[in-house]
């Protein structure tokens, strides 16, 4: 009995996805200078910050804060793209998440919200950054987080985000694990006894926070310039979904600029693969140039006006995550 009850917390623990940022160090970019920050949150937490500058920075900068994936969120993990980012004339800010009130059981949107505009805060006061252009970026759990937090402040100037989910995360979850099994060649019942069965479970049984959050009310609320990008073997994300349905949440409700864009031949996080499931260690091709590029473009006052790549292939489609009934 307790194997099997480990085992299931083994599986349980594949339900969070842990974004690791290494790539290789991008050649034209300039060296850069850290600078370590203590951020202010909310409830008394004091985050651990350090802000990334280009060393020969001239003028008034753009900026952005970058906000984690799921799982511990240690700010190195995100030093190579602000490294990256920095060297190519854009400050940036990577933080510590929270570690009290952050786990599988017990995990607030809200308040990881309320974090990234603290650390937005402290970036928009910093020596050589224009106040005018300071933003968020943030990749896949971030993707739920950064759009609630824009929503609240008209202090972001503009949004940025990298496989974001326009489905719970619980449907998210039975996605990326069925994606996984279809891989590995698995099929039959125990695709749905692994893929869905679980996951229903391990909401039932309190292990995973936040499971059922609705993104859509906080994409409705966005008025600020948003890049939104996905990479076109995202095995963890439903890419095709993901686009098609903030494509049609964005232009229903006349947001002014949003570009939504597929990078070839990038995973999740945007680094290079083949199939999504590995990586050569690199950022994806023209991942870091579709990004500074729209920035840089913010500057004259004109965001670009909206536009939307046509959706990546996606095998299969998500389905509903029903919790779990009383005789459950």
């Amino acid at each position: 009995m307790i194997k099997r009850v480990l085992a299931g917390l083994a599986l349980a623990a594949t339900l969070l996805v842990v974004i690791s940022a290494t790539a290789g160090a991008d050649p034209g970019a300039g060296e850069v200078t850290a600078d370590d920050v203590a951020i202010a949150a909310p409830g008394g937490t004091t985050l651990a910050g350090t802000v990334v500058s280009p060393v020969d920075a001239v003028g008034a900068m753009p900026a952005m804060v970058l906000v984690h994936g799921s799982g511990e969120g240690r700010r190195e993990r995100l030093r190579p793209l602000a490294e990256e980012l920095a060297g190519r004339g854009v400050v940036t800010l990577i933080y510590d998440k929270r570690t009290d009130g952050y786990g599988p059981r017990t995990r607030n949107y809200s308040v990881l919200a309320d974090d990234a505009l603290a650390a937005h805060a402290v970036l928009a006061e910093w020596n050589g950054v224009d106040p005018e252009r300071v933003g968020l970026w943030g990749v896949s759990e971030g993707g739920w987080v950064v759009p609630l937090a824009a929503s609240r402040s008209d202090a972001v100037d503009f949004v940025i985000t990298v496989a974001a989910n326009t489905i719970t995360p619980a449907q998210q979850e039975q996605w990326n694990l069925g994606s996984k099994l279809d891989h590995h060649g698995v099929t039959g019942s125990l695709q749905r006894a692994y893929g869905l069965t679980l996951t229903r479970q391990v909401m039932g049984n309190g292990l995973f926070a936040e499971a059922e959050y609705d993104p859509l009310p906080a994409l409705r609320a966005l008025r600020q310039p948003l890049l939104a990008l996905w990479g076109e073997y995202d095995r963890l994300t439903p890419p095709a979904e993901s686009l098609t349905t903030f494509r049609s949440v964005l232009d229903d409700v006349g947001h002014p600029s949003h570009v939504l864009r597929v990078i070839a031949g990038a995973d999740h996080a945007l680094h290079e693969t083949s199939d999504g499931y590995t990586n050569t260690g690199s950022w994806a091709p023209g991942y870091l140039d579709v990004m500074t590029s729209w920035i840089e473009d913010l500057a004259d006052g004109n965001p670009p006006p909206s536009a939307a790549d046509d959706p990546p292939p996606q095998d299969r489609a998500t389905m509903p995550v029903e919790p779990l009934a009383w005789w459950e």
